[in-house]
């Protein structure tokens, strides 16, 4: 079999199946077989999926396990030469896939290859980059608004719009990702420490560790409608900053995440700030702000 896509959905059902859709219309010329990894769903996307597509693999779980256990599962029941790791709010576009496997194969050295991933409305979402470090992660908290600062100052990750042909990078996001099978088991696969944000850094991290490479490939897009910015939502903003806490603990030396922790105290402190005097927001917007934020700020100062 050439390919296995692992989906990991929770309470996404219409989605998933738009998702499951696309791959059908968009995956030609390739043997494959889908494998849904449910983290215990409330609004019947297993059942809906069962129902309009027989052939799919679903795997229920009984609680949300996280994204990297859950794809690690799709892993073990897979069987593919590679393995595509697709966000279920993400649809393909022009034979993605195939497009992603035949660079593969002509490059032997790749691990992994990431794709251009845009929003509904066309827009480019930033899907590969460089490992982290604190000037990044600060610039990231603080700069990113003066835009009259050179963007490599800004950021660590690279936008579609400045590639045309295929390069190397050190991770590529994970809404839409080949890895190479040789490669994600020489690497480990995903660590189950991170719930949800940071895996596909700390995958690369350790694919780049074993020798495999990561390609950028803007020939293949897919639309990615859950596309904004994790910190932009408290909730999500709470897994990301775990996620990158996570990532230092693990690969750089013990004052890295300490820096990065009171890095986080600062951001984390003007962000609660904002959403109390934020006056546009719901009060129920404003409270679940409040209070994830100040779950983190908790957190972070027992780490």
């Amino acid at each position: 079999m050439d390919v296995s896509i692992i989906i990991v959905s929770y309470n996404t059902r219409e989605l998933t199946l738009s998702c499951l859709a696309s791959v059908q219309r968009h995956t030609a010329c390739l043997s494959y077989e889908i494998i849904v990894i449910d983290n215990a769903s409330s609004d019947g996307s297993p059942e809906g999926i069962e129902q309009q597509f027989s052939s799919v693999r679903v795997c229920r779980n009984s609680e949300n396990s996280g994204f990297a256990a859950a794809v690690n599962q799709g892993l073990a029941l897979s069987n593919g030469e590679f393995l595509v790791l697709l966000n279920s709010d993400a649809s393909l576009r022009d034979n993605a896939v195939h497009g992603m496997v035949s660079y593969a194969r002509k490059n032997p050295s790749v691990g992994a290859v990431g794709c251009r991933v845009t929003n509904q409305d066309g827009s480019h979402q930033p899907t590969a980059g460089r490992f982290p470090c604190l000037w990044l992660d600060f610039s990231d908290h603080f700069l990113r608004p003066l835009t009259f600062l050179p963007a490599r100052w800004r950021q660590n990750c690279i936008y579609p719009d400045d590639f045309q042909e295929p390069v190397l990078v050190d991770w590529s996001a994970g809404s839409c990702l080949l890895l190479r099978r040789k490669a994600l088991q020489e690497a480990g696969g995903l660590d189950e420490q991170f719930f949800l944000g940071d895996e596909d850094i700390d995958l690369g991290y350790r694919l780049k560790k074993t020798g495999w490479q990561a390609v950028y490939f803007p020939s293949a897009s897919v639309v990615h409608l859950g596309g904004q910015s994790k910190k932009s939502n408290p909730r999500s903003a709470y897994y990301f900053f775990l996620g990158r806490h996570r990532f230092y603990q693990k690969h750089y030396p013990y004052r890295y995440a300490r820096f990065y922790r009171l890095l986080l105290l600062l951001s984390i402190g003007l962000r609660w700030a904002g959403a109390w005097a934020a006056s546009g927001m719901r009060n129920q917007e404003l409270g679940l702000a409040k209070t994830l934020y100040a779950r983190c700020w908790r957190d972070i100062r027992q780490w």
